[in-house]
């Protein structure tokens, strides 16, 4: 087990959501307690669209350019993979 969730309230709204509070569990490859981060890493997986088929294990390949400095996206940002670090480039000088 590397993560554990725990349901703390019940939130009031149309949608009928939770609020959970996520613990890591274990330890990381050096023997140190699992950060949030790591274990979330440790237990998912990119949640790809049915239509990318070869699917090569980088996660960063399925990164946009504009998202990759912090991770927040719960889905891959397949709207985007065509906007490359050189295609950035040459729209931004064009003065975009």
């Amino acid at each position: 087990m590397v993560l554990t969730a725990e349901v703390v309230d019940f939130v009031t709204d149309s949608r009928g959501g939770r609020l959970v509070r996520f613990e890591p569990a274990g330890c990381n490859a050096a023997g140190e307690p699992r950060t949030l981060d790591e274990a979330i890493h440790a237990a998912g997986h990119v949640p790809l669209p049915p239509y990318i088929t070869d699917y090569e294990g980088d996660p960063e390949k399925y990164q946009t350019v504009y998202a990759m400095k912090e991770e927040h996206s719960a889905a891959a940002p397949t709207a985007g993979l065509h906007f490359t670090p050189e295609l950035m480039a040459a729209i931004e000088a064009k003065g975009a």
